[in-house]
């Protein structure tokens, strides 16, 4: 069977001891904590606010201060996909983030990136690795925008597609309507983190983006039953993480979770890690949520992951 996570951010995904290291290194972590305090302070151990696990996820890439981090990171992560067995990885990253922190251009965080995902692939040239920047609402429309000209500018080249993630609550997706009119005119497809803490409003402007192929999380979408019709008609996946959404208290039981429904409906899932490091998970770990908790037999999870496999943006 295909082992296919499609939807994976570099930042949660940060070897533990890694992050440690470096936050000693940069004096983000104090010389004395133990691994088991770095896990206590920073990882998401137990079910606590969206905003809140958002923070911590900026815990997690503070210690990232250089080039040669980003490069780090970058490796060590596909190195653990690999080690993970995995045969295709969705790897995406928010360079606008990531370059003031590492001190560097946004042009040297990509050229990191893709430094340390080929290093990687060395030993497992096999692994498709699909590669996308993340636009971060949360840092409003005029550093999309950035991140559009830094594309333009060079930084496309290698790149599979675009992530609108972060805050949904306080920053519409909408108002980045022409931000993504010009990444389609680029020719990178989007998928979006839509509904995720917000009503199904927010996804009815994410189906309105040009060049959308994917949503993820997508929580409130049966609470509308045009949406639904709409995402079926138009035969969207949907990148379903059922820890990610447990953590953040935006479902309050796996049982509960509505991707339940949407499977339930014929709607495409595909089940996620997200940020696996940050909620102690791995893609086993996902799976066995689906089909104990959501109603995903061996066989729909085997169709679910080719269906993971097609839809990788790499592979277009």
């Amino acid at each position: 069977m295909e082992k296919v996570d499609l939807h994976r951010h570099l930042e949660g995904a940060i070897r533990p001891q890694t992050a440690l290291d470096l936050g000693k290194q940069t004096g983000t972590f104090p010389q004395d904590m133990t691994l088991e305090q770095f896990a206590a302070s920073t990882l998401v151990l137990s079910p606590m606010p969206l905003m809140d696990v958002l923070s911590r996820f900026d815990d997690m890439r503070r210690p990232i201060a250089s080039y040669d981090a980003v490069q780090r990171i970058s490796r060590e992560t596909v190195e653990d996909a690999i080690a993970e067995g995995l045969t295709a990885l969705n790897f995406r990253f928010s360079p606008m983030t990531l370059a003031p922190a590492a001190g560097v251009s946004v042009q040297d965080v990509f050229q990191a990136v893709h430094a340390g995902i080929d290093e990687a692939l060395e030993k497992a040239p096999e692994l498709c690795v699909e590669r996308l920047a993340i636009v971060s609402r949360g840092r409003g429309v005029e550093k999309a925008w950035k991140l559009v000209h830094e594309l333009e500018a060079g930084a496309a080249e290698g790149m599979d597609g675009v992530d609108f993630a972060s805050d949904e609550i306080r920053y519409s997706t909408g108002t980045f309507h022409d931000v993504a009119q010009a990444l389609d005119a680029m020719g990178l497809p989007l998928t979006v983190h839509t509904g995720e803490g917000v009503g199904p409003e927010a996804i009815r402007e994410t189906l309105a983006l040009p060049g959308l192929q994917r949503i993820s999380h997508a929580l409130s979408l049966v609470e509308d039953e045009d949406l639904v019709q709409e995402v079926l008609e138009r035969d969207l996946l949907v990148e379903v993480s059922p820890s990610s959404n447990l953590y953040t208290t935006l479902v309050e039981h796996p049982s509960k979770h509505p991707a339940r429904v949407m499977i339930e409906r014929g709607i495409r899932v595909v089940i996620c890690t997200d940020d696996p490091t940050l909620f102690g998970i791995d893609l086993a770990h996902e799976w066995d949520i689906a089909q104990t908790y959501l109603g995903m037999t061996e066989s729909m999870l085997q169709r679910s992951q080719q269906w993971a496999k097609d839809a990788l943006f790499a592979s277009l």
